[in-house]
């Protein structure tokens, strides 16, 4: 058997103790036989970090820049007691900080999802994905001891000499500061890594930040976000998928404490726009005088009405609501391809059902041959 030519050089990179042993076994079994394997080697080992002064990690991020694919293994960041073992030079910075800094890259957590072992939250039936900013922040921090009282400030100095002074806190005693820094051009190009990825892998996308505390550092990643997902994502990800209308927050007429007739008519004009109604049936449906009349609305204008139980008693049964038994119902359930999508079921036949999109484009219901 031929094996696979690679055009483009990996760019390797060697780590510490039991990864470099784990590493050299993946290259002979897996790789070597099947793949006419060409790498460019780094051993980032922290012996050979603190004999070229962390030079190789330098190296090894500009060969990543240049090829644009590597492979690291894991490496030892070093504190106090490898500073003794390692008989080093000084304690070197974190491999993955100085990589991350250089190629202005995202990290992206994804799961390995292996078949046969489930997730210990049953409900948990799509990956999560964890995107962070690998630029700047604790990786490219200042920091600093205080032996005693004093007064510590944030001081800018700009190029025709003005600074710029904020109070960072009267120290009555003893403690440490932390100065932390980033670029607005990092957190534009860690915006688009966001949105792209999302886009790409069709996952959803939530943005945290603690803007409400951090309202200039934080607030700035917001802000950022907020400008280029307005610009340069909104359509897209509206074309991937659909808008989604909900009425408290899209208006403040829609406010719950404070309705009116005018209130009756706004709705019926969202409804008139929409493609169909998901009528969401929790356990206080039954105290809500508006949702049957939305239910009742929509079902006669759209014929496009179904049901999504959230019950406690995990059934479709709606006590004191037992017309809504009449709807078809709204899961999240497996396609033969392998991938969860949500589906619209006869609530009579089971043998009736079809994927969402296609049931809010026709408004019909599929026969399949029973298993």
């Amino acid at each position: 058997m031929s094996k696979i030519t690679m055009t483009t050089p990996l760019v390797e990179m060697d780590g510490d103790e039991m990864t470099r042993i784990l590493w050299q076994m993946i290259k002979d079994e897996l790789l070597i036989p099947f793949i006419d394997l060409k790498t460019e080697y780094y051993d980032l080992g922290l012996e050979e970090r603190n004999r070229t002064d962390d030079q190789v990690t330098v190296e090894s991020a500009k060969a990543t820049m240049k090829y644009g694919v590597a492979v690291k293994c894991a490496t030892i960041t070093p504190n106090a007691a490898r500073m003794t073992e390692y008989n080093l030079k000084e304690m070197w910075k974190s491999p993955n900080g100085t990589i991350r800094a250089m190629l202005d890259g995202t990290v992206f957590r994804a799961p390995i999802v292996v078949k046969g072992i489930e997730p210990n939250v049953k409900t948990w039936v799509k990956p999560i994905t964890i995107a962070r900013h690998a630029y700047g922040d604790v990786y490219k921090a200042t920091e600093m001891k205080v032996a005693g009282p004093g007064k510590a400030e944030l001081v800018f100095t700009a190029e025709d000499g003005t600074e710029t002074r904020e109070l960072i806190h009267e120290f009555k005693g003893a403690g440490v500061i932390q100065g932390q820094h980033n670029l607005d051009d990092s957190i534009e190009s860690f915006a688009h890594s966001c949105f792209k990825y999302a886009l790409d892998t069709k996952q959803d996308l939530w943005f945290a930040t603690k803007d409400t505390i951090s309202k200039k550092y934080d607030h700035t990643f917001k802000d950022i976000f907020q400008e280029i997902f307005d610009a340069e994502y909104k359509e897209k990800f509206e074309e991937a998928g659909y808008e989604v209308y909900i009425d408290w927050k899209e208006s403040s007429l829609q406010d719950r404490e404070n309705v009116s007739s005018e209130t009756a008519k706004i709705l019926r004009e969202r409804i008139n726009n929409c493609l169909g109604l998901s009528y969401i049936a929790t356990g206080n449906i039954v105290n809500s005088k508006w949702c049957p009349w939305e239910l009742g609305y929509a079902d006669g204008k759209k014929n496009r009405a179904a049901i999504l139980p959230i019950l406690n008693n995990g059934s479709n049964e709606y006590k004191g609501l037992e017309y809504l038994g009449i709807y078809p119902y709204i899961d999240y359930n497996t396609s033969t391809n392998g991938k969860y999508e949500f589906w619209v079921n006869d609530p009579k036949d089971r043998n009736k059902y079809t994927v969402l999109r296609e049931w809010l484009e026709t408004g019909k219901l599929n026969e399949h041959n029973a298993n």
